[in-house]
């Protein structure tokens, strides 16, 4: 396993999109919203930041 930063539309995708390889055989998996998702880690969204940081 290789660990990457999301830096560019590309990386963005394919962290959105690996969720399909891992729950591939779960038929309970429902798969949450990219736009959820994508709320976790914008600063605007996440009232977290106030107290940190984060990198994806």
């Amino acid at each position: 396993m290789q660990i990457i930063l999301v830096k560019d539309k590309e990386s963005k995708r394919e962290f959105l999109n690996v969720v399909e390889h891992i729950y591939k055989d779960d038929k309970a998996f429902i798969r949450p919203l990219d736009q959820d998702i994508e709320k976790v880690f914008d600063a605007n969204s996440n009232p977290f930041f106030k107290h940190g940081q984060c990198v994806r």
